[in-house]
């Protein structure tokens, strides 16, 4: 629990709010079922570790300024349930994300939104896979005058790849797709983001010596936009770095 107040300084024309923080966090890990002398067993879906987090946040003006009324000013809550799953070479996970962001005076719209997260990580010797799986629903209601309610709908889908040539030598290359599109079709885009480098250490650092390392990091983006709010945009984004490290 928290609360906060600020204008500490007494500004006649500004107004004095006031918040109030609530946060909870839970988590739960069951024991794991050892039988002396055996190797542990795992359930099919791995060790799991449960947990949930709510925030809720309340702002209110509780002195008026010269622009703005006293009273209830907005509120807004999040919960999050979500649970993790690990062997000894992988692990996966999921979570569930819900709240409001609520304007009392509808100076900008309600949005209400959801998402779900779904994450892996799959080791196999010296490679490394991480696949990633996003959703995302907004609602915005009660709009303020001139402004219409709107939904809106996100996909986001990744894989990233880690692999260790040696103890000096690795590289990474990840992918990442995401999806946005809106009821009014304002906005309608879809991006396309690779990214990979390669690093070397040229040089252990030893006591009394620093090391040297270096790499090579490329990225490239990818967006489209048809939505009716813009002009269509399709353009590509390169960038390559070189880089020297001494440490």
């Amino acid at each position: 629990l928290s609360r906060l107040t600020d204008n500490v300084d007494n500004n006649a024309l500004l107004p004095r709010n006031r918040v109030l923080n609530q946060t909870l966090n839970l988590s739960y890990q069951p024991p794991a079922h050892a039988v002396p002398g055996q190797e542990i067993k795992l359930p099919w879906y791995g060790q799991p570790v449960y947990y949930a987090t709510h925030m809720n946040t309340e702002t209110d003006v509780i002195r008026a300024g010269s622009s703005i009324a006293a009273g209830a000013l907005k509120q807004s809550y999040a919960t999050t349930l979500g649970a993790a799953f690990s062997y000894p070479s992988w692990t996966w996970g999921i979570n569930h994300n819900f709240g409001l962001d609520d304007d009392r005076r509808q100076l900008t719209s309600d949005v209400r939104h959801r998402s779900t997260q779904l994450n892996a990580n799959f080791l196999l010797g010296a490679l490394t896979l991480t696949p990633s799986l996003g959703f995302h629903h907004e609602e915005r209601s009660e709009p303020p005058a001139g402004l219409a309610a709107q939904k809106r709908d996100a996909f986001s889908g990744g894989l990233g790849l880690s692999y260790a040539f040696s103890d000096a030598v690795s590289s990474s290359l990840n992918y990442i797709h995401n999806r946005e599109k809106t009821s009014d079709r304002s906005t309608d885009r879809k991006t396309y983001d690779v990214s990979g480098s390669v690093s070397w250490i040229a040089i252990q650092a030893k006591p009394g010596r620093p090391g040297l390392s270096f790499a090579v990091d490329g990225a490239y983006h990818d967006e489209r936009e048809r939505g009716t709010t813009v002009s269509t945009i399709a353009g590509d984004v390169y960038q390559i770095f070189l880089k020297a490290t001494l440490s």
